[in-house]
């Protein structure tokens, strides 16, 4: 049974971290708007002597400070988070992503070179071997020698093969954006963007759902 990796794999990484920080993030939040809270009921109470002021100041800037350099250090673990799965996925699939000579299709480039082969031939042989950048350019560089004001189709479809890519990067970048935004500092923007966070994920999913690699059969 043939065994295939797949964007989504990363995708539902990305999630499964960010969902874990998100939590601890809302957490820390509420943490530190409860103690707040607690200050300003404190305040209002007010201090018999302005030593007991003073230490009741300094404890509650404390504990800010602790759950601000908390945060921080989520930030900081979850942008790691992030770099190492968007790394793993470079190792997987960077080398789809170049063109490589064990990706060429040697009877094909040989039909291509000889100029049997028509438009809708050529225009076949690409959707033929989506996927593939090495194939992609090689069909884009003759389909750019067809090309020109007399035959648009053929330089539209030159210019986009002749920079074929393997697309796995963009949604993982964009859910790591969109990761980082909903454990922003300013907390209304975090929540905005944690609101959409789902719908950005599925639509993510749904974008890479072709992209993958066969690693055995």
């Amino acid at each position: 049974m043939a065994q295939y990796r797949n964007v989504k794999e990363f995708l539902d990484k990305i999630n499964d971290k960010y969902k874990a920080h998100r939590a601890e993030y809302e957490r820390l939040n509420e943490l530190f708007n409860r103690n707040v809270e607690e200050w300003k009921k404190e305040v209002a109470r007010g201090w018999s002597n302005q030593q007991m002021q003073k230490e009741a100041r300094a404890k509650h800037e404390a504990e800010q400070s602790e759950i601000k350099n908390a945060l921080e250090e989520l930030r900081r673990t979850a942008s790691t988070d992030f770099e190492n799965i968007l790394a793993e996925a470079d190792d997987i699939f960077g080398r789809y992503n170049r063109a490589t000579g064990d990706k060429l299709d040697l009877a094909t480039v040989e039909l291509l070179k000889s100029g049997i082969l028509s438009d809708s031939e050529i225009k076949a042989l690409a959707k033929d071997f989506e996927g593939n950048v090495a194939m992609l350019r090689i069909i884009g560089k003759y389909a750019e020698e067809r090309g020109g004001k007399d035959n648009m189709e053929m330089a539209v479809l030159a210019r986009n093969l002749k920079t074929a890519e393997f697309p796995y990067r963009e949604p993982l970048e964009r859910l790591v954006f969109w990761s980082e935004n909903g454990l922003k500092d300013d907390t209304i923007k975090a929540m905005a963007h944690n609101n959409h966070y789902e719908n950005t994920y599925n639509e993510l999913v749904e974008q890479s759902e072709g992209v993958y690699i066969t690693v055995s059969e």
